[in-house]
């Protein structure tokens, strides 16, 4: 997020992937669901609503496995 925010967009993708990788082998799918949430909002605000979308996808399809009450799934109706 500070990446993205100070104008480093790659930079942003790349630590948002390794967030990724990192959850996925520790097995902590919430923790990759919130990641995929917040980089969606912020390449929503980069204007890459494709990407955003496609990711914000991602992170619903993760709730829904995980069997989410609704109240996590808030922030992604806000995006």
């Amino acid at each position: 997020m500070l990446t993205d925010a100070r104008g480093r967009p790659s930079e942003a993708d790349a630590g948002y992937t390794q967030a990724m990788a990192t959850f996925s082998t520790y097995g902590l799918p919430w923790w990759q669901a919130e990641t995929l949430g917040v980089w969606a909002q912020q390449l929503a605000a980069r204007g890459q609503h494709d990407r955003a979308s496609t990711t914000h996808h991602a992170a619903g399809r993760l709730y829904d496995q995980l069997g989410a009450a609704a109240r996590w799934r808030r922030p992604l109706a806000a995006a």
